[in-house]
């Protein structure tokens, strides 16, 4: 079976942009700032400094089926050479599972050093810490037909988005097929901690079942 995969990179800056990009199949690329963007690529403009509201832009542009995802991407962030190889492995041999997600690395520029994060599965034991280790998930597109990211976050909007999946829907890939960058403009270091509590407090964590 031939799943079409879709890369939504959500671009607030062009500092990383051109690797993540030529990491990314099929790209769509919204960008969600203010500043000109060094890309002269197909993109769509958001200007909403909400990525919750910039992904559900791209998600009103693509088609919602069963035989396609969706892969969200921050800009810093890259994927591995051989990710979608893996993972369309794991689409195929467990489709009951509309969310994938995997381990990674931290490529931290501030302290030169790279570590592997060890997300962990967030099945039936429901542990909180695996849910905010997750990155750029890959998401059934037909999942979006019931739901959406929730407008009024600017932050843990993956979060919330995954509560709102069963967990016997989420399918944890036990292997390091991304590269998460923490520099001096990442998002979490520039993040306002009095909205990020506000985002999650949003969260409705009785969703969570299956």
């Amino acid at each position: 079976k031939v799943y079409n995969i879709f890369t939504v990179i959500i671009a607030n800056s062009h500092e990383y942009l051109k690797e993540s990009i030529e990491s990314a199949l099929n790209p769509i690329v919204i960008y969600d700032g203010i500043e000109p963007l060094d890309y002269d690529g197909p993109m769509i403009q958001c200007n909403a400094g909400r990525s919750s509201i910039a992904k559900n832009l791209a998600l009103s542009k693509l088609e919602k089926s069963p035989e396609a995802f969706i892969q969200f991407l921050d800009c810093d962030d890259f994927l591995a050479p051989n990710y979608y190889d893996v993972i369309r492995s794991f689409i195929e041999n467990n489709p009951d599972y509309d969310l994938f997600y995997t381990d990674y690395s931290i490529k931290n520029e501030d302290y030169d050093f790279i570590n592997r994060e060890y997300v962990g599965s967030i099945g039936p034991e429901f542990k909180r810490e695996n849910f905010y280790k997750i990155r750029n998930p890959l998401v059934r597109s037909s999942v979006f037909n019931k739901v959406t990211f929730n407008d009024n976050m600017s932050s843990f909007e993956n979060i919330d988005l995954i509560t709102k999946v069963k967990r016997s829907k989420c399918y944890h890939i036990p292997k390091d097929l991304q590269t998460i960058r923490l520099h001096a403009k990442s998002p979490s270091r520039l993040i306002n901690k009095e909205e990020a509590l506000r985002s999650f407090n949003l969260i409705d964590w009785t969703k969570i079942n299956g």
